[in-house]
């Protein structure tokens, strides 16, 4: 593969995502323990293999002599460009990603020193190319179904849940690699059990290389304006002031009227936010309380909220709604979506909606409405990744920095459900991208080798240290060190969903015929109970499961039951 034009700055950014957010050093958490979730069994797993056979140990230099590598990313010329400029100089800078330079020759492309010393470390050449990541999909799968000049290594166009590119034969069983010659893959199914239920397809082969979702710090769960709460609690223990027109007010600090008197409460007297029922009153007093300290009561958005976090937050009454399924003790699947504990949540957060404390067009927010609502000092509470808690805090004020010792957004725990329900906050799915090794590969153990060791401690703190793209790991210890092991610990109390990835070729008609109907339903009628536009008295929820079936629930269901008896 030639990739002389090709531009190396982003390189094995995506790649290494899988070692910047899988590897850790310290002891993992119990994936089982707060949702109750099925994963899969020690048996499922490959076994740890003496790999003093194969002469790869998981340490470096891997390669006696230096092994060259093609590895196929999606990428772009533009984001990478920045990181190339900043090591380039003179005429180097001015031949950009090795095109033809003043004199009409080719500059080899400038690598950028966090590859070089994975390259070095691990004694590898890579040969990179990239495609337009807004392209990649489409592109990289007329590759795939063209099936020639495939790179050694390329992440995979999609999750493959139909197992197509499996049967074409394209991308190599990985199942003996694992076995023989995983060290640090291997730590990863021993840390994250949900890894081996997502990859292992019904055969009990393996055909692919996960990139790891960053499940410590990618944690979403609920942020409060601390800010907010002791501007309402220094008011409330505020002398009463004049201001300009004479008339008596608080005085709230913050945009308030300059010269008024303003209580000092220390960060102590903040009663901490434990229940279900304790986080609405709060949302009640940032509505009714000034709690931005404009002046205005009318301008406070008490809880925002994104449309497509709705199914997330069902975490709060011990709901999966992200996958829609959860497999019960006794083995038996539960659609979520018909469960008493759904109907008690969309009641909830329609109560939420009708008493003005939840955001009264989120459902057709976006991120550009957070922004403009986080900027202009209005969000009292959001649902949203902790990763983000840094970031918010400077966005609600621009005078915030990480050496602050408290956060502005400050991340709840788990809140106890006083219906009983269990709740959690909501870490990612495993596995959020696939990476394969292809037929074309000539040599797959040794390539499977620098694979593997892309999964380990030492390449995820090159990656850490030195990538252009930071993980939510990276990006929440750089802005707030003082809050990275709190946002870690909530983790340890988040569900974590599992796909069942795989769907057998025999089934592939009832996923067509009645899948993403039935969760197009499901989702839809979610805003639609939240919001009013559906009732959710007993007339109307019969209707609704009636609706349910109709769309293929039971199907849908046995087929549920067969996955998750086959795992």
């Amino acid at each position: 593969m030639k990739t002389g034009k090709k531009m190396i700055a982003l390189a094995l950014a995506a790649v290494l995502t899988v070692s910047a957010a899988g590897c850790v050093t310290e002891d993992p958490f119990d994936m089982n323990s707060a949702g109750g979730k099925t994963t899969s069994n020690a048996a499922d797993k490959p076994g740890k293999q003496d790999n003093a056979r194969t002469g790869y140990d998981g340490t470096t230099p891997i390669y006696k002599d230096t092994f060259e590598i093609s590895i196929l990313l999606p990428g772009t010329q533009q984001a990478a460009a920045p990181q190339n400029a900043a090591e380039t100089s003179g005429a180097e800078s001015g031949a950009e990603s090795g095109e033809a330079g003043a004199e009409g020759t080719e500059t080899e492309p400038v690598m950028p020193g966090w590859i070089r010393k994975i390259e070095e470390k691990a004694n590898v050449k890579l040969d990179l190319e990239f495609t337009d990541t807004a392209f990649y999909a489409d592109e990289t799968a007329k590759r795939l179904a063209a099936g020639t000049d495939l790179p050694d290594v390329m992440k995979m166009p999609s999750m493959d849940a139909d197992m197509e590119y499996i049967r074409s034969g394209l991308i190599l069983d990985l199942t003996d690699y694992y076995n023989n010659s995983a060290v640090h893959l291997y730590d990863q199914l021993e840390k994250y059990p949900a890894l081996g239920t997502e990859l292992v397809t019904p055969e009990g082969r393996i055909f692919y290389l996960p990139e790891i979702a960053d499940l410590e710090y990618g944690t979403q769960g609920l942020l409060v304006n601390r800010q907010f709460r002791l501007r309402l609690l220094s008011a409330a223990s505020a002398p009463v002031a004049q201001n300009n027109s004479g008339a008596s007010g608080n005085a709230l600090g913050g945009n308030s009227t300059a010269g008024t008197a303003t209580a000092q409460v220390s960060e102590a007297e903040l009663a901490e936010i434990t229940t279900v029922s304790l986080f609405k009153t709060v949302l009640s007093e940032f509505r009714d309380g000034d709690a931005n300290g404009n002046g205005s009561t009318t301008d406070e958005v008490p809880f925002f909220l994104l449309p497509e976090d709705v199914a997330g937050m069902g975490t709060l009454f011990g709901l999966d709604l992200v996958t829609g399924w959860t497999v019960g003790s006794d083995g038996k699947v539960v659609f979520e979506y018909k469960t008493d504990a759904y109907r008690e949540y969309i009641s909830f957060m329609h109560g939420l909606y009708t008493d003005g404390l939840l955001y009264q067009d989120f459902a057709a927010a976006d991120d550009k409405t957070a922004d403009e609502l986080l900027k202009a000092g209005r969000i009292g509470a959001i649902w949203q990744s902790f990763a983000e808690a840094a970031a918010d805090s400077r966005k609600a004020d621009s005078s915030w920095n990480a050496a602050q010792p408290e956060l502005i957004y400050q991340p709840l725990a788990p809140l106890d459900n006083e219906k009983g329900y269990k709740s959690a906050n909501l870490a990612q799915e495993p596995i959020s991208g696939l990476y394969a090794i292809t037929r074309d590969c000539a040599e797959p153990e040794k390539v499977f080798w620098f694979c593997d060791y892309l999964y380990s401690d030492e390449a995820g703190t090159i990656l850490k240290e030195a990538s252009p793209r930071r993980s939510a790991a990276a990006s929440i210890v750089a802005e707030s060190p003082a809050h990275a092991a709190q946002v870690k610990e909530f983790a340890a109390a988040s569900y974590v969903p599992v796909r069942t990835l795989w769907v057998l070729p025999e089934e592939q008609n009832t996923v067509h015929t009645y899948g993403e109907d039935l969760d197009s339903y499901c989702r839809r009628a979610m805003i639609d109970f939240i919001t009013g536009k559906l009732t959710i008295d007993d007339g109307t929820w019969e209707a609704y499961l009636y609706s349910l079936k109709g769309l293929g629930e039971d199907q849908i269901a046995a087929l549920r039951q067969t996955q998750a008896d086959r795992r």
